[in-house]
């Protein structure tokens, strides 16, 4: 599924002032400067690919919405352990642990930051995260109270994590807190 599409049916239905996102890690396009400097450099991280998040920039941009970074540089990944993900090498038991040591630190940093914009605007805002951040029981979603989260599932309707099996039918499903 293509999350471009969803991101914009997204922002067509709510009419957002922000829009928050993981991939932009700790950008904030907030002003045609702000987007313009960054279409020109054309470069996030080692962690996040300018390219796939274009189409969102632009849109935006065109939309005239705020379009901010809510994590840490390289997703909280170190730099070394990066690289080696951006040239496909098999990472170490180490490196996963230490990759999965960062996410707690991560959901709490963009908890704070949604919290943040949150008081910044009286629209809707749009979250736009890494799946393991939407799971049950996560600390995102036991800190909020008033959200509609979509999310891509399996067919018992578990937030999908990891890339599906080959021939694993998977489902685009929302949850309403209000």
């Amino acid at each position: 599924m293509n999350d471009f599409s969803k991101q914009k049916e997204f922002i067509v239905r709510f009419q957002p002032e922000y829009f928050l996102i993981d991939q932009l890690e700790n950008f904030a396009l907030e002003e045609k400067e702000d987007f313009e400097s960054l279409k020109k450099q054309k470069r996030i991280s080692e962690m996040s690919d300018f390219e796939k998040q274009k189409e969102l920039i632009e849109f935006c941009e065109d939309k005239g919405i705020k379009l901010v970074g809510i994590d840490m540089p390289n997703l909280g990944v170190p730099l070394k352990i990066a690289k080696k993900i951006n040239k496909r090498l098999v990472l170490s038991e180490e490196e996963k642990f230490e990759i999965e040591e960062t996410l707690p630190e991560r959901a709490r940093h963009q908890i704070e930051k949604i919290k943040e914009y949150t008081k910044k605007t009286d629209k809707p805002i749009i979250v736009s995260l890494s799946a393991w951040f939407m799971k049950e029981n996560s600390e995102l979603r036991d800190n909020f109270s008033n959200y509609l989260m979509g999310y891509l599932s399996d067919a018992d309707g578990k937030v999908l994590i990891s890339k599906p099996e080959k021939g694993q039918k998977i489902f685009w499903r929302e949850i309403e807190k209000f």
